[in-house]
């Protein structure tokens, strides 16, 4: 995660506004999506809606970064990428994340963040639509 876990407190509890830079999206990613921008954005409702509606807990989203770093990036039409990372081969956990571009292409929105069960992985992945792989190639192998 690109903030420090206070500030992330002082987001969640609404002393910090509404939005937050949550991730970094690499440039190189970002021109499939034709944004120059690289600060991916969460909106206050989202992430106490994954917090307490979902019983995400915190550390959860130290994860997003991780899975934009390391993660399998896939196109999912003009505004869409969509990442699915594998974490721990051993006893896995899945990683889905989508992200997108406002209509002017200027700014960056986390739209979900979420873990998936092992038979959802297979319904995420379009081998067509690939533009990175997984950091880890014999990943789920």
């Amino acid at each position: 995660m690109i903030i420090f876990p206070r500030h992330f407190v002082r987001f969640i509890d609404g002393r910090a506004g509404n939005v937050i830079n949550i991730a970094f999206l690499p440039g190189e990613l970002g021109a499939h999506i034709h944004t120059l921008e690289t600060n991916v954005r969460l909106r206050l409702d989202y992430a106490r809606k994954l917090l307490h509606k979902h019983k995400v807990r915190y550390e959860i989203f130290e994860f997003i970064q991780e899975t934009i770093d390391k993660g399998m990036c896939i196109k999912e039409g003009a505004h869409h990428l969509r990442f699915l990372y594998v974490r721990d081969n051993v006893r896995p956990e899945i990683y889905f994340l989508l992200i997108k571009t406002d209509a002017t292409f200027r700014e960056l929105w986390l739209v979900t963040f979420h873990k998936l069960r092992r038979k959802q992985f297979s319904d995420r992945t379009d081998p067509n639509a690939i533009i990175r792989p997984h950091a880890e190639p014999d990943f789920m192998g």
